[in-house]
């Protein structure tokens, strides 16, 4: 089983396994899932109550970083959307059919909602 390991207040280790320590060192045994979310930082250790917790800043991270991808999709397709538009203008041939790009914009626009709802 894995252990959390606490000197002076503080964590000062977690561990897979039971190690030998000084009386000094408290020993807080937890699951392995436990152990697992405190290293994919989805759980923390929380010293006032000895308990493994949920996160909470992780779900602010988990919604910062799906924001990033979807202002990086707007972004790496907005050439695309630009260049749909002047070759219709030109009534040249369009490198995008119409159901295509209908299709580009439609997504454009979920992504686009996504970024909004987050925000407010």
């Amino acid at each position: 089983m894995p252990f959390v390991y606490i000197e002076n207040n503080e964590v000062v280790s977690v561990l897979q396994h039971k190690a030998e320590t000084p009386s000094s060192v408290e020993q807080i045994e937890i699951s392995h899932n436990e152990y697992e979310g405190l290293f994919n930082e989805s759980l923390i250790f929380d010293l006032s109550t000895r308990k493994v917790i949920e996160n909470s800043n992780s779900q602010n991270v988990q919604k910062h970083e799906k924001n990033a991808e979807l202002r990086y999709f707007l972004q790496s397709t907005d050439w695309k959307v630009l260049r749909h538009i002047r070759e219709t203008n030109l009534k040249l041939d369009t490198s995008l059919t119409d159901e295509e790009y209908l299709e580009l914009e439609q997504k454009r626009q979920q992504a686009a909602k996504n970024i909004d709802s987050e925000i407010e």
